[in-house]
């Protein structure tokens, strides 16, 4: 299935099918770098930004918004269940 073929199917207007594959392919572009920069901060960041947070403290941009950049989401909370 082709970008326009399924943009029709969303219901997307012809009109509209450029701007929208332009904007496909230019978030493409912005997501070809995230993979290195998110690991560049955990490897060489992750002691600063442990001094920065507090223990409650869920994200780093929350608490300093000029490091938004670094700021890590986490995955999942981990729990702790007991099998019976």
């Amino acid at each position: 299935m082709t970008p326009s073929q399924a943009l029709t199917l969303a219901g997307v207007p012809e009109s509209l099918h450029a701007e929208a594959i332009a904007s496909l392919n230019a978030a493409d572009f912005k997501r070809s770098g995230l993979t290195w920069a998110k690991w560049k901060v955990r490897l060489f960041r992750a002691g600063k930004i442990a001094d920065l947070l507090d223990w409650n403290d869920e994200r780093l941009c929350i608490k300093h918004p000029e490091l938004c950049d670094w700021d890590i989401a986490q995955i999942g909370r981990a729990s702790c269940r007991e099998r019976v």
